[in-house]
């Protein structure tokens, strides 16, 4: 379904270097530059939270900015509203769609920052004037979809950039991603093609600058960035994941890409227990408007065939 979707919410940047060491022996590839070890079903990220501080931009002006040093602790530290979709049905409560079109029929463009954030149009590929509903389609290479909340920012986002589309991410400790989605191969072989992914970013990354100049952006410093299902080079069937951070890393094990039929995805932030799990589901697994603790506490106690665990440190 997707082939590049962005989820705006507030996580928590630095290049995680891995190594086969974690992998099983004899199940270790080192292929394009990353190792990967056996395919698996779910994988659990501890010791995820932490302290520290990163440059929270503070100022956009003409191209300049300026920022300054912001603590953060606790809990999936700095990874810190319900909505619901169905492409199908063509159904959205409590989302919206975004894409990097500024100044096509909203946000901005200019020579120095480029292009902001705009409202996406229905197949993701180009602007739109206001708020529309995601159509049931794919996305070409090369087109990227940011999704957040429907509740837009009133002076209570810190620093946007002027002009661009604003909008609230998905904010406390404990937060639950479901997404059912394929990443068909396209058989492309040029700049960023055919490498489907999905990650969750820092609110603020796109709400100033995602791609550009790095003081323009907190990611550099470590506000961040999780890469949840994300294909690293051209029709690889494998997707890993990554945490981008001041304390960072990445499993070498992978889950398989849905080429040829959907998958079903849960990505469970959990703040008492400092971690998250990025789960295939089940087939049957029906997605709901809501879901109440007893439904995720079953979904997370199914058994599957295969599990990493991977300790941030």
């Amino acid at each position: 379904m997707r082939s590049k979707l962005a989820i705006g919410a507030v996580l928590a940047a630095s290049i995680s270097t891995v190594s086969s060491q974690a992998c099983d022996p004899g199940t270790a590839h080192l292929l394009g530059g990353n190792w990967y070890c056996s395919a698996v079903q779910a994988i659990t990220y501890t010791n995820v939270g932490s302290s520290g501080t990163y440059n929270e931009i503070v100022s956009m002006n003409g191209g300049s900015c300026s920022s300054r040093p912001k603590a953060y602790s606790g809990p999936l530290a700095p990874l810190n509203e319900e909505g619901y979709y169905n492409s199908a049905e063509g159904q959205a409560d409590g989302l919206v769609f975004l894409n990097h079109h500024g100044g096509d029929k909203s946000g901005v463009f200019d020579y120095a920052l480029g292009n902001s954030l705009s409202y996406a149009s229905t197949d993701g590929c180009n602007g739109a004037a206001s708020p529309m509903i995601l159509a049931d389609k794919l996305l070409p290479d090369n087109k990227e979809i940011v999704i957040m909340t429907d509740k837009p920012c009133n002076g209570d986002c810190g620093t946007v950039r002027p002009g661009t589309v604003a909008y609230h991410g998905f904010d406390g400790d404990n937060k639950l991603f479901l997404t059912e989605f394929s990443m068909p191969n396209t058989g492309k072989t040029g700049w960023n093609e055919d490498m489907p992914a999905a990650w969750i970013l820092n609110a603020a990354i796109p709400r100033t600058l995602q791609y550009g100049k790095p003081e323009c952006s907190c990611w550099i410093s470590g506000c961040g960035e999780f890469d949840v299902f994300e294909v690293l080079d051209a029709g690889n069937p494998r997707a890993k994941s990554t945490l981008h951070g001041n304390r960072s890393g990445g499993d070498s094990h992978w889950f398989p890409r849905p080429i040829s039929k959907t998958l079903k995805l849960a990505v469970l932030f959990d703040g008492a227990a400092n971690s998250v799990n990025i789960r295939i589901l089940d087939d049957s697994f029906e997605f709901k408007p809501t879901l109440d603790g007893s439904e995720i506490a079953a979904m997370l106690a199914e058994k599957v065939e295969s599990a990493s665990t991977f300790a941030v440190v």
